[in-house]
């Protein structure tokens, strides 16, 4: 219920003079407890409506169009049985209310339903329950937060459709859906989501999904929804993991001087140098390793990190080891040992686990400007940072993920009517096979066509229900997949 300040309350047929009342939170560990003590006395020849004290059934949320159904107890006390009827005020506009029973006698729970709420407006409804009996009536509230299921068309943003070379941890992303606070994410092996690898409820309109296999093909889809409704899945899109593609190394071993801190806990200057990936190294990071060199006298003043050229950090050096050595040269790769912040650090060398974890970079494109940031906690003393170097391993696409393998492929018109043709120039003279399936993954069309070297065939879908179909067309070993949309 609402914390308004006030409850109506049916007391229990539990006569004494030492009653109290305690108050709490609902899923909280506070409470209070009335300072003294009154009295229950044996109930006068009368009824009584009350919750039934379930967490969740007094204060509900529905979607519009939906039917809210609420319970409350009804009790007789002194020998009471004259008849009782039950109404309600404040419901939604529009709205249906049916208690079940509508009159009774007797002891019992009573249901009340809310249905025909399609028209009545969103918003948070505050009813009473009133049983009457004669001149004699009772009360209970309830409370209804009547939400909308409004969500339009789900849309999907990246990777986009048909995107190929993929990392193997992949950024999903979607337009924010305004009627929305939840979204269902899944992502599967087959576009009839048969075989589901990831299943996710998040709260904002993006998740990673990592620890794909390379090479394969996956398809996504996101149904928003909020706590009182569901929408529908959006049309799934599909994208193909690449191969990974390591030893793309490169360094920046100029010396950068760190200068002084303040001597009072105050970091100095920040120094950076700059690594530029270029263009040509066009694939998203499966992974990296950092290379590192540095020399201080204080090696635990210095901290220092990276930032890939988007701004993402990822701190490498971060005022680990005491002053053992004064010059480190180590590698940076996730998955082993850190370096201790405590005396008795070896790490002058060595390969070892970053301050924070470097797969935060996973999915981003490799190429652009990236930046090593340096700068010192005190004074008295200041260092270089000598070699830094990257060694990207990016996701490629597979040679046969290209649409340009099958050269000038078209499908037109598209959208369509489920009449299309396919056309292409082929330079083999091997069979053309084409499949089409639908978005759960059911095949609708399968057949091999003679190859004359310029292939243009019209299929007929035969009538097929409206929606997203996928077009797969293999040419020997060259095999591509794109959509049509059958109106």
């Amino acid at each position: 219920m609402p914390n308004d300040g006030s409850e109506t309350i049916l007391v229990p047929n539990n006569t004494g003079t030492t009653k109290r009342v305690m108050v709490k939170g609902w899923d909280h560990i506070f409470y209070d407890i009335s300072n003294t003590n009154f009295t229950i006395s044996a109930p006068a020849s009368t009824f009584g409506v009350a919750f039934n004290g379930v967490s969740g059934e007094q204060n509900k949320d529905a979607c519009q169009g939906s039917t809210a159904t609420f319970t409350f107890d009804y009790s007789t006390f002194g020998g009471f049985s004259s008849n009782t009827v039950f109404s309600v005020s404040g419901e939604p506009a529009g709205s249906t209310v049916t208690f079940t029973p509508a009159n009774t006698t007797s002891p019992g729970v009573i249901s009340m339903q809310i249905t025909n709420t399609a028209g009545s407006p969103v918003g948070f409804y505050s009813m009473i329950v009133t049983g009457t009996s004669s001149a004699t009536t009772k009360t209970v509230p309830f409370y209804l937060n009547l939400i909308s299921g409004n969500f339009g068309t789900q849309n999907l943003t990246a990777p986009s459709d048909l995107a190929v070379g993929q990392s193997t941890s992949v950024n999903l992303t979607w337009p924010a859906n305004a009627s929305a606070t939840l979204y269902d994410v899944q992502v599967a092996t087959d576009a009839g989501f048969s075989s589901i690898i990831a299943s996710v409820t998040v709260a904002t309109n993006s998740y990673t999904v990592a620890g794909l296999a390379e090479g394969v093909d996956y398809f996504w889809r996101v149904m928003p929804k909020n706590s009182g409704c569901s929408g529908t899945f959006s049309s799934p899109y599909m994208f193909t993991t690449g191969t990974t593609v390591c030893g793309n190394v490169f360094s920046n071993n100029t010396a950068l001087p760190v200068p002084d801190g303040t001597g009072s806990g105050v970091y100095g200057a920040t120094v950076t140098k700059t690594i530029v990936v270029p263009g040509s190294l066009s694939g998203n990071i499966n992974s990296l390793t950092v290379d590192l060199a540095f020399t201080h006298p204080y090696i635990d003043d210095l901290q220092i990190w990276i930032t890939h050229p988007d701004g993402t950090p990822v701190y490498l050096w971060n005022h680990n080891c005491e002053n053992e050595f004064s010059s480190v040269s180590v590698t940076y790769a996730d998955g082993n040992p850190s370096i201790p912040l405590s005396p008795g650090c070896t790490a002058s060398t060595g390969t070892f686990a970053p301050d924070t974890p470097l797969s935060a970079l996973a999915g981003k494109p490799a190429s652009g400007t990236w930046t090593l940031h340096a700068r010192d906690y005190w004074n008295a003393d200041t260092g270089i940072i000598g070699n830094w170097s990257l060694d990207i391993c990016v996701a490629t696409p597979l040679s046969s993920e290209s649409f340009n393998n099958i050269e000038d492929l078209a499908i037109y018109p598209n959208p369509n009517n489920g009449i299309f043709t396919v056309q292409f120039n082929s330079t083999s003279n091997n069979e053309v096979k084409i499949g089409v399936h639908d978005v759960r993954g059911r095949q609708i069309f399968d057949k091999t066509y003679q190859n004359n070297g310029l292939f243009n065939q019209s299929l007929n879908l035969n009538n097929v229900q409206s929606g997203v179909y996928f077009v797969t067309v293999q040419d020997g070993s060259r095999k591509t997949m794109k959509k049509i949309v059958v109106e």
